[in-house]
């Protein structure tokens, strides 16, 4: 697996811009939420929210903590990424650190995924961010919804497009 391009993502509370390496040119669309909006969209996976801030209580919050989707376009094994990111994450102890691999289990299984397929992508003590990766093996346990907002979201692109070019 190869990252080529270093790209900068600005949350959607402008907070904090997160270097993630991703696979770029294989990543077609992306869907970046916070749990403040996963919330009213999903009361079942805000759950998972709810037992993250249960495990490491001090700073995170429901706009400060995200799930984004990542899919290649393929539609073949591996094409999804989830990453759960928290911007104000400051558990770093030994004990805190030992709750790490409990959350990371209740990660991949609310997923239907394997324990095994959640990384830490990035525990910064000092910036007090955490980026979990969770790589499904297929896309059975993305939700339905996840899926139809990122079709909104590119036929929106699609839109705005053609009028850019019309304008021209």
């Amino acid at each position: 697996m190869t990252y080529p391009i270093l790209e900068t993502y600005t949350l959607p509370d402008g907070t904090l811009e997160l270097n993630i390496l991703f696979q770029l040119e294989h990543c077609k669309s992306y869907l970046c939420l916070s749990f403040r909006e996963i919330r009213e969209i999903d009361v079942k996976l805000f759950k998972l929210f709810k037992t993250f801030k249960k495990l490491f209580p001090d700073h995170p919050d429901k706009d400060n903590t995200y799930l984004i989707f990542l899919y290649d376009g393929k539609g073949r094994y591996l094409s999804w990424k989830i990453l759960f990111v928290c911007t104000h994450f400051e558990h770093n102890s030994f004990s805190e650190i030992l709750k790490l691999p409990f959350f990371m289990n209740e990660f991949a299984t609310f997923f239907n995924s394997n324990p095994n397929d959640v990384y830490v992508n990035v525990l910064q003590g000092n910036g007090e961010f955490l980026i979990l990766e969770l790589l499904p093996v297929d896309d059975k346990p993305i939700p339905k919804w996840v899926k139809k907002l990122m079709r909104q979201r590119k036929d929106l692109r699609k839109t705005f497009k053609v009028i850019e070019e019309t304008k021209t």
